[in-house]
């Protein structure tokens, strides 16, 4: 008997244990007997949990600053564009807070880049914890840091975000050998 093979389809699914997540690819193929009557399937499990972990790694790297973990350049103009037209369409407002730390070249100078590095994961720790999930908080370069408010109540909400802001930056933060007190501008 000659067997024919009908459709053949793929899909991909998390399988979840305690330790552990694993991804595995199925792929399955129809198979007929000589009167094209399916008598089964044939398929294959393989696991693709390195190649989903390199994909989600690569897809981290394109739209995420690798130092902060905060959304980068990319992903800001991104969720930009989508927080516009969103307030256009529903007639909300939103807002957007620049925000940049003062006299941060010197202290990177004088103190050294992994201060600096140090340093600005802090500030962007603080960063996030004055957003909402649906609020953005982007890296743009250097210690240009830029929020994103969606759907606030009143221009108001912006300027007091703004002031917590100033008020957390402003608390000592402590550096490997020593703390240091900084200050910030926030434009609105």
């Amino acid at each position: 008997h000659s067997c024919q093979c009908g459709e053949s389809f793929s899909t991909e699914f998390r399988i979840e244990t305690a330790s552990k997540i694993r991804w595995v690819l199925c792929q399955v193929r129809e198979e007929f007997d000589a009167f094209d009557h399916i008598i089964g399937y044939v398929g294959t499990l393989t696991d693709i949990t390195a190649q989903h972990e390199f994909r989600e790694q690569i897809e981290t790297l394109a739209f995420y600053d690798p130092l902060t973990a905060l959304a980068n350049r990319r992903l800001f103009r991104d969720r930009l564009n989508q927080a516009l037209q969103s307030a256009q369409d529903s007639k909300k407002k939103l807002a957007l807070l620049s925000i940049d730390l003062d006299r941060f070249k010197r202290i990177n100078d004088s103190l050294g880049h992994d201060s600096g590095d140090l340093l600005l994961t802090h500030v962007a720790n603080r960063l996030k914890e004055f957003v909402r999930k649906e609020d953005t908080v982007a890296r743009l370069g250097g210690d240009e840091f830029v929020i994103i408010l969606n759907n606030i109540k009143s221009p108001d909400v912006a300027g007091m975000i703004a002031d917590k802001i100033i008020h957390s930056i402003r608390q000592p933060i402590l550096l490997t050998e020593q703390t240091i007190t900084m200050t910030v501008s926030v434009g609105i």
